[in-house]
C-alpha cells in the first residue's frame, strides 16, 4: 500500500477517528498516535503498528509478533516484495531481481523499491546489504 492508496481508503472511512478497517483485526489510521515520525498513515494489527506510510516509502515492523498473520498483513501492504520465513528467520525478497534481505524490524522500503534498515538509513542513503537465503 502506498501513500495515495492509503489516502483514497481513508476518504471512504465512516469515522476517521476510528480508522478504516482493511482486514480482520487490521485498520488503517490517519496520523495514528502522532508519533512525530512524519508518517501520515499507519496500519495496525490487533492494535500493534506494523506499517507506517510516508510519501516516499513505507516502514515495516512485526511489532514483536512474528506470526503467520503478521507476515500475511505485511505482504498485503508490500508492492513487489514479500516476507517469507526460513529456519525461523524472516527474509524479504524484492520479487524482480530475486534478491534476499533479512527482515529488520523497522525496515524502510522506498518508492523505488530500495530496502533500508530504517528511515534514518534511508535519509543517509545507506541501502541494506543483500543476503544469501
Amino acid at each position: 500500500m502506498n501513500w495515495y492508496t492509503a489516502q483514497a481508503l481513508m476518504a471512504t472511512a465512516k469515522d476517521r477517528s476510528k480508522g478504516k478497517p482493511i482486514g480482520n483485526n487490521t485498520r488503517l489510521w490517519e496520523n495514528y498516535r502522532k508519533t512525530g515520525t512524519g508518517a501520515k498513515y499507519s496500519i495496525t494489527l490487533h492494535g500493534n503498528e506494523i506499517v507506517r506510510i510516508y510519501r516516499d516509502g513505507n516502514e515495516y515492523s512485526h511489532a514483536g509478533w512474528q506470526t503467520r498473520t503478521t507476515k500475511e498483513r505485511l505482504n498485503n501492504c508490500m508492492a513487489n516484495h514479500y516476507v517469507y520465513q526460513r529456519n525461523w528467520v524472516w527474509y524479504v525478497n524484492n520479487g524482480w531481481e530475486n534478491d534476499h534481505y533479512e527482515f529488520v524490524n523497522g525496515m524502510f522500503i522506498s518508492r523505488d523499491g530500495t530496502l533500508y534498515e530504517s528511515v534514518e538509513q534511508y535519509k543517509r542513503g545507506n541501502p541494506m546489504m543483500k543476503v544469501i537465503a
